[in-house]
């Protein structure tokens, strides 16, 4: 939930400033491929600081239950940054 929360606020926010830029600067003639630049433009915006986030999560959920090798989220991230320093945050962002 802390995910979806800060990437829509994200999303959302820097969604609308940059269509609302980009049409003040055309006189309000709106383009797909303008359209199109911003989604993507904004997608990348929302996943690059909630990214981290889901990686977290993701491990957690993956963690064995009868021999957890997470007691909670935060050390879960001290394991993640010591183990595979902020490299270990992305992995699987780029292919």
């Amino acid at each position: 939930m802390m995910r979806d929360i800060l990437a829509f606020a994200i999303f959302f926010c820097s969604y609308e400033t940059l269509k609302e830029k980009a049409f003040e600067q055309s006189q309000g003639n709106k383009n797909l491929p303008t359209l199109i630049a911003i989604g993507s433009l904004t997608g990348l915006l929302l996943w690059v600081p909630s990214y981290p986030i889901d990686v977290v999560k993701t491990k957690m959920q993956a963690d064995d239950l009868k021999n957890p090798e997470f007691k909670h989220t935060s050390d879960a991230v001290r394991k993640i940054y010591r183990n595979e320093k902020l490299k270990g945050f992305f992995k699987g962002f780029t292919p």
